[in-house]
């Protein structure tokens, strides 16, 4: 098990125009079908750097937010007991690096959000505070 003190989930330009506006992280990604069937997710890692999260295109990790851990985000590997394998053979063949990835069925609101960051030139482009996290322990 690992204790996180800190998410980062990566986007584009207009995906943090999205986010910041509803003031919330919605589940939408449909890459990893759940047993039971599509299951919208969020993308989390524990990594800063954007290679980590297996996108390949570069404008999908144009923005970094730095988010205070969110129940009920789930370690990757644990996930995968929940996806069809050749589902997961597909994600993780990508590339990137699953075993800094994590996924949340849940919105994650702005309350979480940290430090919003311009990846290419560094520029703040949000500076909150992260709430302060209660030790979130991912099995």
């Amino acid at each position: 098990m690992t204790e996180l003190s800190m998410f980062f989930h990566f986007t584009c330009e207009d995906g943090w125009t999205a986010i910041e506006a509803a003031e919330s992280i919605e589940p939408k990604s449909n890459a990893a079908d759940h047993a039971d069937g599509p299951k919208p997710l969020i993308w989390l890692t524990d990594s800063e750097t954007p290679a980590d999260t297996g996108l390949c295109d570069p404008a999908r990790t144009a923005i970094r937010i730095s988010l205070s851990p969110a129940a009920p985000a789930r370690y990757w590997t644990v996930w995968t007991h929940l996806v069809p394998p050749a589902n997961v053979l597909g994600i993780e063949g990508a590339g990137g690096v699953p075993s800094t990835w994590y996924v949340s069925d849940a919105p994650v609101t702005a309350n979480h959000f940290g430090k919003v960051v311009r990846v290419a030139t560094g520029e703040v482009l949000k500076a909150a505070p992260v709430a302060p996290a209660r030790a979130c322990v991912m099995s």
